[in-house]
């Protein structure tokens, strides 16, 4: 029943991150990648080194691109908490993007920029968060820490990028009240 529920979580959200036209390009990555190479690419992504927590997330089946979608979504909802995404966040989120080994040529990296054209549904939220739910069930505590000190650190650093209320601020109510809901998620 868990392994299910988890599988369900799983899938939402890398459907709602690559909506559904990116098919082929998951297809193709998931067939590509072994297991050291699944360790590799998640710890690209993640900026984790530690090679017990990599393993773990890959006998929990999380995938490069769930990974991609688990540290994007926040900064993206973060960027628009306050309902306009400054430049100093797109830059942040963009350069993330890349370092999480996005290019501009990607179809995830224009979806990722149409996200910050344009606010994405609230689904994107609520399949994260139930991702993250199901993610408590299967991975040890060192690793679900590892991922959120990483992913709270990130919507931290989009959130002082716009410089609060008129720059006094290091950010505003709006991206505080998400970032506690994006901590809470994790517990």
């Amino acid at each position: 029943m868990t392994e299910n529920i988890f599988e369900q979580r799983r899938k939402a959200l890398e459907e709602a991150f690559f909506a559904k036209r990116n098919q082929e390009l998951l297809d193709a990555l998931r067939a590509q990648l072994t297991n050291e190479q699944l360790k590799k690419r998640l710890s690209e992504i993640s900026g984790i080194q530690d090679p017990q927590v990599l393993e773990h997330l890959v006998q929990a089946g999380v995938r490069p691109e769930t990974l991609m979608a688990l540290s994007l979504v926040p900064l993206v909802m973060v960027a628009w908490a306050d309902d306009i995404v400054q430049d100093g966040e797109r830059r942040i989120i963009l350069k993330a993007a890349e370092q999480e080994g996005l290019k501009p040529q990607d179809e995830a990296y224009r979806l990722l920029q149409a996200w910050l054209d344009e606010k994405p549904e609230d689904r994107l939220l609520q399949d994260w968060r139930a991702y993250v739910a199901a993610l408590r069930q299967r991975v040890s505590p060192e690793t679900l820490q590892a991922l959120r000190s990483r992913i709270i650190g990130q919507a931290k650093r989009i959130a002082r990028a716009a410089g609060g209320f008129y720059g006094f601020l290091s950010t505003t109510e709006a991206e505080e009240r998400l970032i506690q809901q994006l901590e809470k998620a994790f517990e």
